[in-house]
């Protein structure tokens, strides 16, 4: 018998029931037995923090970054043939609670498990896919590490991400008339990315047997992750956007454009590609946000724009459809400019009562340093 015990357990009831069953007699009798035990639940690794990092495709691994993490990335980035943009860091805080030096094993899973028993199943993940990533850290007594795992982004449609919570408990539905929608629609999408995170991740630990005066060495077990919880921040960090954004900056010369020597008095072209990842089709309006660190002077008399900053969509955008828009601009004033852009997402064109859907604003901004 194998017994599971969480801090602060301090006693438990072993239920024995038992019986003689004839197969003649329609009424059987049985008898049962309760054993107490006391139980001491021994502290071992505990997580006390967590956090979600995104990386932007300008993110570069330098030389001096060494670990399995960058490893991981800097292969699949090369030969997987994705992008910085795709993954994101998930950084979580254990500390070693025991006496005696621990050996912490992490395991991802590339994707999310399609056991629906994976999340009950403890342990090392056995034959695992190639594309798993693996880490192995050692923790001194008393003693805390930060851990960065790498985590592809999460692509779940409004209609995955808008069920209901699961409850354990048998009991009716009720409708919460109290909290706000959009605090009700944020919970039920970061417990749904939540529960697929949790359907990636292993981490187990061991007392090394190493440790030959050690009474305890060969002792494992496995670190709960559930008390990870997501903030709006993290949930931004780890889904794919609905409606893509991306921002970039062109000479009118083709040359390679260097963002941090822009050249004033040149004719540049800032082109936004909008990607719409929706199931259905989508519909308005466009905003570039130019904004410049230095408020000497306003926006307008820094920057000159052949178009307009702010403009609607002609016709609606069909699933997986991209388009790109581009607008020509002057600096005018040397310092530094952050370009951005959003997107409001318009109803009911169909019924004459036009409002905003959703905003979706862009994952990179543009930083630019005019010279």
């Amino acid at each position: 018998m194998e017994i599971w015990g969480k801090r602060g357990v301090k006693e438990a009831c072993l239920m024995l029931e038992y019986s003689h069953q004839r197969s003649r007699e329609k009424v059987n009798f049985s008898r049962n037995i309760s054993i107490p035990v006391k139980v001491t639940v021994y502290p071992s690794i505990e997580l006390v923090g967590c956090d979600i990092i995104p990386l932007s495709s300008t993110t570069k691994i330098s030389q001096n970054n060494e670990g399995d993490c960058w490893n991981y990335l800097n292969q699949l980035t090369k030969e997987g043939g994705y992008e910085m943009s795709d993954f994101c860091l998930l950084a979580l805080d254990f500390i070693n609670s025991w006496t005696e030096v621990i050996e912490i094993t992490f395991q991802s899973l590339f994707s999310g498990s399609k056991d629906p028993e994976f999340q009950d199943t403890n342990g090392f993940i056995e034959d695992a896919p190639a594309d798993t990533f693996y880490s192995r850290i050692i923790l001194a007594s008393k003693k805390n590490s930060r851990v960065l795992i790498p985590i592809k982004r999460i692509d779940f449609g409004y209609d995955y991400l808008d069920r209901r919570v699961p409850s354990l408990r048998n009991k009716q539905f009720i409708f919460d008339s109290k909290t706000p929608e959009a605090e009700q629609r944020f919970i039920k999408h970061a417990f749904w990315y939540r529960d697929e995170l949790l359907k990636r991740m292993r981490a187990t630990w061991k007392i090394p047997e190493s440790i030959s005066n050690s009474m305890y060495a060969g002792r494992a077990g496995t670190i709960d992750l559930r008390s990870i919880r997501f903030s709006s921040k993290m949930v931004n960090a780890l889904e794919v956007e609905k409606v893509g954004i991306s921002l970039s900056l062109r000479h009118h010369s083709n040359n390679p454009v260097d963002y941090e020597n822009i050249q004033i008095h040149e004719f540049y072209t800032v082109e936004l590609k909008l990607t719409n990842r929706n199931k259905k089709a989508i519909n308005g309006i466009i905003r570039h946000v130019p904004i410049c660190r230095s408020a000497s002077i306003s926006i307008e008399k820094k920057i000159l724009y052949n178009g307009v900053l702010q403009f609607s969509l002609e016709d609606s955008m069909e699933p997986g459809d991209s388009r790109v828009f581009k607008l020509g601009i002057t600096f005018l004033e040397k310092g530094e400019y952050e370009w951005g852009a959003m997107f409001d997402e318009m109803d009911g064109y169909d019924t004459g009562s036009i409002s905003i859907k959703h905003q979706h604003l862009e994952r990179e901004q543009l930083k630019l340093k005019v010279c």
